[in-house]
């Protein structure tokens, strides 16, 4: 009777605490920051280390995420591409044999969706070997995965060519003569296909190339007699595929190329500094509106997002990211994102320091709504689960 009464008290106290455990919210993670993270709204799902650009397929099934840090122990530590599946909210990380710790090579700042949602392309960056020349390297280049169910598999890689020898007596350091290091790049739909555009942030030019690896065009983008000084940053391109532009991280400018012709159209300044040798504004991310009449920058170092008109090819406006009352900078935006299926509000901006900032009022206000973290962001989308009725385009300027 006693073996009875105690094999009965286990299995009772046994479901006692299934019970509990199955209602209990879920577990709290500790951050490598040394924050807690407590549950909340979204279920935010662990990734590799430092994520810095979010793609969308053109299905919206999915969002591919580019791990550029030096690889979680989790990720064998190597650098990744994480697919989120948007319909079940579950991530999955595919770290690339590629990019271990002590590779050659890196994941740089570029991801983008093939127009067909079949293939993704990642900017491959590299310093120690820019041509690849050594066993297990690829050098600067663009690395392509075949994208199916959910799952990207590496399936080519496309090398980046040197810049050619400038016309003009510009300086460049011998090391430097073969390294490019792409960084942003936007896939071109026209006619005959889609192209790759290229920012070459080492080499201060842009390059337009198809999706075998041959040139098409070349921009050269330098500003001084150094090579490199301007650094090429983000690219955008616009959906006439005969537009785009690219941000000048340390020249204080955008380009406007033409990819017909392969002519840099005409360059865009945005609060150039009083001296060559005085910081300037650092332009990175870049964002074009609905209707592509009005082009959109963060400026990473003055706390501001500059407005282009397009048609007249200049500043319109200024819209802070500062703060009410916020006295000293360091809001630093780099990412800017549009709210799909919806243009009642302008954009969400999210900046590396931590905050991240939604605009909705004219260039001189505050922010809306400002949402504070203790985490360093660095890539943003806005993502809306059912389309909504278009509303009426708004100012340039909100």
């Amino acid at each position: 009777m006693k073996t009875f009464i105690r094999i009965a008290l286990v299995f009772g106290l046994v479901a006692i605490l299934r019970i509990v455990f199955a209602t209990q919210e879920p577990s709290r993670r500790n951050l490598p920051s040394g924050q807690l993270l407590l549950p909340v709204p979204g279920d935010p799902q662990p990734t590799n280390n430092w994520p810095t650009v979010l793609a969308v397929s053109p299905d919206l099934h999915s969002v591919a995420i580019l791990n550029c840090g030096y690889g979680a122990y989790t990720s064998g530590q190597r650098q990744s591409i994480a697919i989120l599946d948007v319909a079940t909210n579950h991530l999955v990380d595919f770290p690339e044999p590629l990019m271990a710790s002590d590779a050659a090579q890196t994941f740089f700042h570029g991801m983008a969706f093939s127009s067909d949602g079949r293939k993704i392309y990642a900017s491959v960056g590299s310093m120690t070997d820019p041509l690849g020349l050594k066993k297990g390297n690829v050098g600067n280049g663009i690395l392509v995965y075949d994208f199916e169910n959910g799952r990207p598999t590496q399936s080519g890689f496309l090398k980046m060519p040197p810049r050619l020898p400038a016309d003009t007596p510009q300086r460049q350091r011998s090391d430097m003569r073969n390294v490019t290091f792409p960084s942003g790049l936007a896939v071109v739909h026209g006619k005959a296909g889609d192209s790759l555009l290229i920012a070459n942030n080492l080499s201060d030019e842009a390059v337009l190339m198809d999706t075998s690896g041959a040139v098409q065009k070349r921009f050269d983008l330098s500003l001084w007699a150094r090579l490199p000084s301007s650094f090429p940053f983000g690219v955008v391109a616009a959906k006439d595929a005969s537009t785009a532009f690219v941000s000048l991280w340390n020249g204080s400018r955008v380009a406007e190329l033409d990819l017909s012709s392969g002519k840099v159209r005409k360059m865009i300044e945005l609060g150039l500094p009083a001296s060559p040798t005085a910081p300037g504004s650092h332009p990175t991310a870049m964002l074009l509106s609905p209707d592509e009449r009005w082009l959109y920058v963060a400026l990473s170092n003055a706390d501001e997002v500059a407005v282009i008109d397009r048609a007249e090819g200049r500043v319109v406006g200024h819209l802070s990211t500062r703060l009410p009352g916020q006295e000293y900078g360091g809001s630093s935006p780099n990412a800017l994102t549009w709210p799909t299926g919806s243009l009642t509000r302008s954009r969400c901006l999210i900046s590396r320091s931590p905050r991240a900032t939604e605009r909705n009022g004219p260039p001189d206000s505050s922010p809306a709504r400002c949402f504070r973290r203790r985490w360093r962001l660095s890539a943003t989308i806005f993502w809306s689960p059912r389309p909504r009725a278009a509303a009426p385009r708004p100012s340039p300027k909100s």
